[in-house]
């Protein structure tokens, strides 16, 4: 028998014998045919889609045809994802923020994966890659998501209907990150200052003369930092948080004084003292008053000041700088 050639097979030499029989099963009736006749048969029904594969120039072209792993590169630009990308690679150095646009959902397959990668390494926050969606489309419940780091990945599933899902949560929003932290009670100076937490801290830049048997306002008139501006050091030198909570508050301030009978040191709510230290009868040069306490505030009207009192029959002076005076608060919860 002659051989048979199926379109887009390598050609074969030899004899097919025609004893050779196999035995098909079509619609519960034993059909016997010789492999010739089977593969008549194969060349009858699938060659069209054997020479859209296997009869291209090469294996990469035929999977291009078949929409199989399709790779799309972009050099630092927009780019429009088509429906039959799969993988689309970032591979320019980035100039500035890119927009890629996902096509319609329901024109993608369902279940089916598209990957977002930056390959050059070049993504920042500022030259980020944002993904965003087509018409009324959401990812995960948004409409757009951003790449913000070097060689940052997204992986998207496709319903084919109307949304996208993330298959990886190796990003993040900064709100996520913030409630990620809370919860893991986690508390260091990079995620402080992250997090503007509301804390203060100032001192004496200049010496302040306390008359003698007088409660005095103490002026502490320099700002170490003030993360949210509300400590006033240059009329009233007061503290007005405008976030509700327990600060904890501390103050300090030592007399350039000897001979002292008694000096106080006293923080103040509203006018009225609610933390106290004293020392009496010490006639030693150099002591130093010091105040630490745990308030709750309003987060409106409630505010803190410092005062002190001495008692010489005279005036006595401060010691004034960052390392001798100290009047301070940090929020730490509510």
């Amino acid at each position: 028998m002659a051989n048979i050639t199926v379109p887009g097979l390598p050609a074969k030499t030899g004899t097919i014998l025609d004893a050779a029989y196999l035995h098909l099963n079509e619609s519960s009736v034993d059909k016997k045919v010789t492999i010739a006749q089977l593969l008549a048969k194969i060349e009858a029904q699938y060659s069209a889609d054997i020479v859209t594969f296997l009869g291209s120039a090469n294996k990469a072209e035929g999977r291009a045809n078949l929409s199989i792993d399709r790779r799309t590169t972009v050099d630092d630009a927009a780019y429009a994802i088509l429906a039959t990308d799969k993988v689309v690679a970032q591979i320019g150095t980035m100039s500035a923020a890119r927009i890629f646009s996902l096509p319609a959902a329901s024109t993608f397959p369902a279940g089916g994966e598209l990957v977002i990668i930056d390959e050059s390494g070049t993504v920042t926050s500022t030259n980020k890659i944002t993904v965003q969606r087509d018409g009324a489309d959401t990812i995960d419940g948004a409409t757009a998501i951003d790449i913000l780091n070097a060689y940052g990945i997204l992986k998207l599933i496709c319903d084919g209907t109307n949304s996208w899902k993330i298959a990886n949560r190796l990003i993040a929003t900064q709100a996520e990150v913030d409630t990620w932290t809370n919860s893991l009670k986690v508390v260091t100076p990079e995620t402080l200052a992250n997090r503007n937490i509301p804390m203060f801290r100032a001192y004496m830049g200049s010496a302040q003369t306390i008359a003698t048997s007088t409660v005095t306002k103490v002026q502490f008139n320099t700002k170490s930092f003030d993360t949210k501006s509300w400590y006033d050091n240059t009329t009233n030198y007061r503290y007005t948080p405008l976030k509700a909570g327990k600060y904890l508050v501390t103050a300090r301030l030592i007399f350039n004084n000897n001979n002292l009978s008694s000096r106080d040191l006293y923080i103040h709510k509203n006018g009225v003292s609610v933390a106290q230290q004293g020392i009496h009868n010490p006639n030693t040069y150099l002591l130093t008053n010091v105040v630490t306490s745990l308030i709750e505030m309003n987060g409106s009207t409630d505010y803190l000041e410092v005062f002190a009192a001495q008692n010489t029959g005279g005036n006595a002076n401060t010691f004034t700088g960052i390392s001798a005076t100290e009047f301070s608060a940090i929020y730490i919860g509510v």
